[in-house]
């Protein structure tokens, strides 16, 4: 997620309108932010199946309301085709408890989040505003400042506690391929698995495993901000704090990639 508002929005299509009972028994229905240092993002998920967002930096800054549903694992925030958001693909979000606290997390970045989770150090319930320790992911507050405290590992899928134990993943592009796609030094024996999303930065790119190996992976560009290819001998990693793969919301901008549409599958 990126920018004051990484959630650009509004109304879902009729269909779609669902309340998510599960997710407000377990929790994960209330208000939501980000401290990003320079500005907080906020999210409200309501129990009626509704949402609305705004940014708080020097002045509060209203953002896009529109609708959810709980599918297949995912948190789906459907953008409406408005002219200021025509083209926004749907953002899908998991909802991670780590023992009171309740995150929600981006389908592209859970690699990276397990990473930071290692790393972050604060212990107490009690958002204060001095420390960043709870960016770059929106963190539920649950009464006040009270975003409750964080008690063992967090409730990871399972495919990503290795991330959260033993860091993240580092593969190398050794082959370019005649049909777009992308061959990695690094397999399954690496940690790599099919889905998983991998950032090259140096190309401001997404890649996503589609097949793998024991030692060796291909990967397919899922989204790119950067007119010149990725090239041989360019790093992917699958991220941390500091470096995370695009969001599943970011807008699609002019590429030389055919960027097909992310699946919750």
């Amino acid at each position: 997620m990126l920018g004051v508002f990484s959630l650009l929005i509004s109304l879902v299509a009729p269909g779609l309108v669902t309340a998510n009972q599960d997710a407000e028994k377990d929790g994960f229905a209330g208000s939501y932010f980000i401290d990003r240092g320079y500005a907080t993002e906020h999210l409200n998920i309501e129990s009626d199946g509704s949402y609305r967002s705004y940014a708080v930096s020097r002045h509060p800054v209203q953002g896009p309301v529109g609708q959810w549903k709980f599918e297949n694992g995912f948190l789906r925030l459907r953008p409406s085709q408005s002219q200021d958001l025509k083209g926004l693909p749907d953002s899908l979000l998991v909802p991670i408890a780590w023992g009171e606290r309740r995150y929600l997390v981006d389908r592209n970045q859970l690699a990276a989040f397990a990473v930071w989770a290692k790393t972050a150090n604060d212990t107490a319930g009690i958002y204060t505003g001095k420390s960043r320790e709870v960016r770059p992911d929106f963190v539920k507050r649950l009464q006040n400042y009270y975003i409750g405290v964080r008690q063992g590992d967090p409730e990871l899928p399972s495919a990503y506690m290795d991330f959260y134990k033993n860091g993240p993943a580092v593969a190398r592009v050794i082959r370019h391929r005649t049909d777009d796609r992308f061959e990695l030094d690094k397999g399954s024996e690496d940690r790599l698995f099919v889905g998983l999303v991998m950032f090259v930065k140096a190309r401001e790119a997404n890649l996503e495993i589609v097949s793998v190996t024991e030692h060796a992976a291909v990967a397919a560009v899922r989204y790119s901000r950067n007119p010149h290819p990725i090239l041989v001998g360019d790093t992917a990693t699958s991220g941390d704090a500091a470096s995370r793969p695009f969001s599943t919301g970011t807008r699609q901008y002019e590429s030389i990639y055919d960027v097909p549409k992310l699946s919750a599958d």
